[in-house]
């Protein structure tokens, strides 16, 4: 492949177009930032052909803070990314004109992905890695962030998951989907039973969740239904809740098996509810049943595990993803592309909770 050309080089640095904003007030709005244009021994710099938004992008920027004391530093927006490699360190393993991506969503919110040019030490991001065979720009994109918090998902169950039976509260959604063929394909479960609306069936189905239960018909129909999937195939070993649904609060005891049997159930931050555009802290904290099962496992006076998630480092995450593409046991779901210029269109179409798959940035080519 070959290497993108840099822009003209000053005093050592080049200018890039990044999406950037303040704090919980202000627009996103696309800048200028300065890149090095020269790697160190362990960092490579990348021309990012593409890059998807992720729900805790927003967050993300809901819980940026005002300062009052000091200029708020600007920060930039993204996490997922990927991309062409224009210079290496001797020290990474790479190349120039490799295809790579990952994620390196930063919690201080300085060094987002949505920028032209990204350096990086991939030692130091959440993932990284080379782009598998056949997979486009677009795709490699929207994996990282998302596959990843349900590989991690998966892996807080602790115990093998092989002939268990799991419920994805969401399945629908980025984490749900990934989750659902991680765990059939990956953990080799022989079950699962997953929640979404029924315009969602067809694509959700592919994914390998064996029974579907549409929420939309009203809380009576969907626990109902759960608690037919349970006669059928005995409690749950997992329940991971993608949307923050309260409809097993007050029937654990029969969905979902105790710890002791090594029963878990583990809640991802979001929500099919939240107010992406313009929420509140407060609207990401966990349920107040979830907080309250909790604070009972604490003291000794639940029967059952809970783990509250976002997403841990699982550095061999993206060789799991690339065996089950050479597999053909993986796919990637795909909303809609967006030119980097229409990035608020981008946003606002995570923002809405109606996207089916991932919504991808795409970057101007040289």
């Amino acid at each position: 492949m070959s290497i993108p050309s840099l822009p003209t080089v000053v005093d050592g640095k080049f200018k890039s177009s990044a999406i950037t904003y303040t704090d919980y007030k202000s627009p996103f709005r696309i800048s200028t930032v300065q890149v090095p244009a020269d790697v160190g021994p362990n960092e490579v710099l990348i021309k990012t052909q593409a890059a998807s938004i992720n729900p805790v992008d927003l967050i993300r920027k809901i819980l940026s803070p005002t300062s009052w004391f000091y200029e708020t530093p600007t920060k930039r927006a993204g996490g997922d990314f990927a991309g062409i490699v224009v210079k290496a360190g001797a020290d990474t393993g790479y190349q120039p004109g490799d295809r790579v991506y990952g994620d390196q969503l930063d919690r201080s919110g300085l060094t987002g992905s949505l920028s032209e040019y990204l350096l990086l030490d991939p030692s130091k991001v959440f993932t990284f890695d080379k782009i598998p065979e056949g997979l486009t720009f677009a795709e490699a994109a929207g994996i990282p962030l998302a596959g990843n918090t349900a590989y991690g998902a998966l892996k807080a169950h602790e115990k093998p998951l092989k002939g268990g039976h799991v419920l994805i509260l969401g399945a629908g959604t980025s984490v749900g989907h990934y989750a659902a063929q991680l765990t059939k394909y990956h953990f080799e479960v022989k079950s699962i039973v997953g929640t979404a609306s029924s315009g969602s069936f067809d694509r959700v189905r592919k994914y390998g969740v064996d029974k579907l239960i549409d929420y939309t018909k009203g809380p009576t129909h969907e626990i109902n239904e759960i608690l037919e999937a349970v006669k059928e195939n005995g409690k749950f070993d997992l329940v991971i809740d993608t949307v923050r649904d309260p409809i097993l609060f007050g029937y654990l005891d029969t969905v979902l098996k105790p710890d002791s049997e090594g029963g878990v159930f583990l809640q991802i931050k979001g929500s099919k509810t939240l107010n992406y555009k313009s929420g509140h802290y407060l609207d990401v904290l966990p349920q107040w049943q979830f907080y309250l099962e909790t604070l009972k496992e604490g003291w000794g006076l639940s029967k059952f595990k809970f783990v509250g998630f976002t997403k841990y480092q699982n550095r061999d995450f993206l060789a799991i993803v690339k065996g089950l593409l050479e597999k053909k046991e993986f796919t990637v779901d795909i909303d809609s592309k967006y030119d980097f210029k229409d990035f608020q269109a981008a946003f606002d179409r995570v923002a809405s909770v109606k996207s089916k798959g991932k919504v991808i940035i795409e970057f101007p080519s040289d």
